[in-house]
């Protein structure tokens, strides 16, 4: 279990480490719209507003939407979830990664709190 679970932030971390050289690369050509031939686009946007341990946010819901909205303009296929708890997250991970494949142009956006606690489910 432990290895799906670290599976599952590597695979966070590469789509955190693939949006700027997407911006990039949009920025510089402006054909960012046209989907080349062959290739996908997918998201995972995660937006969390309310925690049950600690304060709420008032703008990660909307900041993720707004993404949400932005990324569909592009062409991208996005697994949207908000105030997801842990178990809900997971699963959006999973329909993510299953998504994913050679031609596939991979993006993950996440707005809230970003803490770890131990036994908190």
């Amino acid at each position: 279990m432990p290895i799906l679970i670290y599976s599952k932030v590597f695979w966070l971390f590469v789509g955190l480490l693939l949006l700027p050289a997407l911006a990039a690369t949009a920025v510089e050509s402006r054909d960012f719209l046209r989907i080349p031939q062959g290739e996908n686009r997918v998201a995972l946007v995660i937006g969390n507003n309310n925690y049950l341990h600690t304060h709420g946010l008032q703008n990660a819901v909307a900041d993720a939407n707004a993404m949400r909205e932005e990324l569909t303009k592009l062409g991208f296929d996005v697994v949207y979830r908000q105030d997801a708890n842990r178990k809900d997250m997971n699963k959006a991970i999973d329909s993510f990664a299953m998504k994913l494949s050679a031609n596939t142009v991979g993006m993950v956006f996440y707005a809230g709190h970003g803490i770890q606690g131990t036994g908190l489910v």
